[in-house]
């Protein structure tokens, strides 16, 4: 969920170097549908519904 992720983003985030996880939230088409098109991301998590999942899959292609 949403909120748990920002807790353990809080438990080990200054754990990592900057840049090797991050995190973003938003609504699809303004956060989920630039992130997945971008060349300069290398993995996209997604939790949700198969629809949205294959928006994803097909964004990210």
């Amino acid at each position: 969920t949403p909120a748990s992720i920002c807790v353990l983003m809080e438990l080990v985030g200054d754990l990592l170097p900057a840049g090797v996880l991050n995190v973003v939230q938003g609504f699809g088409v303004e956060a989920g549908k630039p992130l997945a098109q971008s060349n300069r991301v290398a993995k996209v998590a997604f939790t949700g519904e198969t629809t949205t999942g294959r928006l994803i899959m097909q964004y990210a292609s």
